[in-house]
């Protein structure tokens, strides 16, 4: 390929072109590699050409990681909420067990705490967990 590659610098291969057009070139196809751009039947061959193409093969590396770490994000807390809203009910549940509470008050307690837990990750209030386990167990 290095033979066929026209560079566009007044020679005819790439392996005539001067040091600085190759180093081009090679940057080039590395970033297209990195990429995953791929290499189409449009490409450049100027060093213009290939440091323009190769700004926007960064840039839209940029972009395209700030959408992916936002979508992960996204997911991300949506599974620290669920993770929250099992750790709500298991208090409940231990709290339930420990003031010995008639079964069908801890499936209204189940309910309230999963509809209002929501509300509470929003708040997120900074609660000693362990200061509130001696409060209930008495410890």
């Amino acid at each position: 390929w290095l033979a066929r590659r026209v560079t566009g610098a007044g020679v005819s291969t790439l392996l005539q072109a001067p040091p600085h057009v190759q180093w081009f070139h090679s940057m080039y196809f590395v970033l297209t590699v990195f990429t995953t751009v791929g290499f189409g039947d449009i490409f450049p061959t100027t060093v213009e050409e290939i440091t323009y193409v190769c700004l926007i093969m960064v840039a839209g590396t940029v972009v395209h990681s700030i959408v992916f770490s936002e979508v992960i994000s996204i997911l991300t807390s949506v599974d620290e909420l669920e993770l929250y809203i099992r750790r709500q009910k298991r208090l409940v549940k231990a709290f339930v067990q420990h003031t010995e509470v008639h079964p069908e008050y801890w499936d209204a307690m189940n309910e309230w705490v999963a509809n209002h837990a929501r509300e509470w990750w929003r708040i997120k209030p900074s609660v000693d967990t362990e200061e509130m386990r001696e409060l209930v167990t008495d410890r």
